[in-house]
């Protein structure tokens, strides 16, 4: 039996029953994590421009991580590392063949900027006029204490529909 603080490395064997209690297995900690989606509200973005969007309330924030007032999530003190992050919505009433684009940034220069979310983008076509279409976007970053990561939306014409089942960001660390 183990007992205490016990370090296993390199090709250790193992035999008969390994119970861990109170353990983070893989090093670190995986505990910043948000699930943010926007309550209400339709949003109208201005046409043609890369805007920053605001998921203004959420079903998880552990350790407060996401703030619904700026849209943004923030590495807390101790949270360096990497992490995954998606987000998608729902790009209602733009014209047929229009285009909705959403895209995930990052301030690991200083600022928010395009440049750095060129990798980061994707986009829908609308099939119809008034049928909208629905863009979504993933990636993983490397981020240090105070990096911050957002969503911003691109779209030709039209608004975004506010509802909890399309339109959501969420990220979490990779432990």
């Amino acid at each position: 039996a183990l007992t205490g603080t016990t370090n296993i490395v390199g090709n250790t064997a193992i035999t008969g029953t390994l119970t861990c209690t109170g353990t983070t297995l893989g090093g670190g900690s995986n505990d910043n994590y948000f699930l943010a989606f926007r309550s209400g509200g339709n949003e109208s973005p201005s046409a043609e421009t890369w805007t920053a969007y605001t998921h203004n309330d959420t079903h998880v924030n552990n350790n407060s991580v996401y703030d619904t007032s700026s849209g943004e999530f923030t590495v807390p003190s101790g949270g360096a590392g990497r992490y995954f992050f998606h987000s998608q919505f729902w790009a209602s009433q733009i014209d047929d063949g229009e285009i909705a684009q959403i895209s995930i940034w990052d301030d690991t220069s200083g600022s928010f900027a395009a440049t750095e979310a060129k990798t980061r983008t994707n986009y829908a076509r609308s099939t119809g006029n008034g049928k909208g279409s629905n863009p979504q976007v993933s990636c993983i970053l490397d981020l240090a204490v105070g990096d911050k990561v957002k969503t911003y939306v691109y779209v030709e014409s039209g608004g975004i529909y506010a509802n909890s089942q399309y339109n959501f960001f969420m990220g979490y660390k990779l432990a």
